[in-house]
């Protein structure tokens, strides 16, 4: 199974898990991960309004540590910034194909997110694919 196929099945038993919850059980909606590394983590959210059949999938890029000190030596200052690039221009990617790209400042996090009203076709689930 490639990666952009288990993507796509756990965003699908996502969907599933919460369709299959009653009402009082969605509350405000529910949000699941679906994928998460050192530098990138990847959500699904599911409204709980049943009416807008709709769900959020969010991309967060955080640096994995504040300084080489912080990192044990799985990181160097050159794994740092090049890791940074990389990501970044994923997400740069991400945003030129319709999601939006918001930066929370005070976190230092830098995230995508789209809202989906219906299944999506698997060229999102090849573009979410993380480097």
């Amino acid at each position: 199974m490639t990666e952009a196929d288990e993507l796509r099945s756990k965003f699908e038993n996502a969907v599933k898990d919460f369709s299959l919850m009653s009402p009082t059980q969605q509350g405000e909606g529910i949000t699941r991960v679906l994928h998460q590394n050192d530098w990138i983590r990847i959500l699904v959210t599911m409204s709980a309004n049943r009416e807008e059949r709709e769900s959020t999938i969010e991309v967060e890029l955080s640096v994995p540590c504040s300084s080489t000190e912080d990192c044990d030596s799985r990181y160097t200052d050159t794994d740092l910034i090049c890791g940074m690039s990389l990501h970044l221009n994923y997400l740069a990617d991400l945003n030129e194909a319709g999601f939006d790209l918001e930066i929370i400042k005070t976190d230092s996090i830098w995230t995508v997110s789209a809202e989906i009203s219906e299944a999506p076709d698997s060229n999102l689930f090849r573009l979410l694919v993380p480097p």
